[in-house]
C-alpha cells in the first residue's frame, strides 16, 4: 500500500510541477523591424542565414591540433561538440547581422495578451 502512495504521490507531484513550469515559458520572441515589406524580410533573412552559414562553415574548416597529432579518442563527442558550437555561432553571427540591419527581438502582441 505504501508503494502505490509512493507512485501517486510521485505522479502527482511530477503534473504539478509541468503544470508550473509551463506557466513560466517565455513566450516565443520574433524578429522586427518596422516599415519592411515581406519580400525585404525574406531577401534580409536570407543574406544573414547565408552569411552565417559562409562563416560557420569557414570556422568548421580548421584543422584540429588534436587530430594534426594522430589521437583520434573521443571522436563522436568531439563531433557532437562542435556541432553544437557550429549551432550556437550561427545563431550568433545571424542575429547580429540581423541587429545590424535594424531588427529587433520581440514578443507578439498575441503572445503577450496570453501570457499575461
Amino acid at each position: 500500500m505504501r508503494k502505490a502512495y509512493y507512485s501517486i504521490s510521485c505522479s502527482v507531484s511530477a503534473i504539478v510541477i509541468l503544470i508550473i513550469l509551463s506557466g513560466c515559458t517565455p513566450a516565443k520572441k520574433i524578429w522586427f523591424k518596422t516599415g519592411i515589406t515581406r519580400n525585404e524580410w525574406i531577401n534580409d533573412r536570407i543574406i544573414c542565414g547565408s552569411q552565417a552559414d559562409k562563416l560557420v562553415h569557414d570556422q568548421d574548416l580548421q584543422p584540429n591540433p588534436q587530430h594534426q597529432a594522430g589521437l583520434n579518442t573521443g571522436m563522436g563527442y568531439e563531433k557532437l561538440i562542435r556541432s553544437h558550437n557550429a549551432r550556437k555561432t550561427y545563431q550568433k553571427i545571424y542575429s547580429d547581422c540581423l541587429k545590424r540591419r535594424g531588427y529587433r527581438l520581440v514578443i507578439p502582441t498575441s503572445a503577450k495578451s496570453k501570457s499575461t
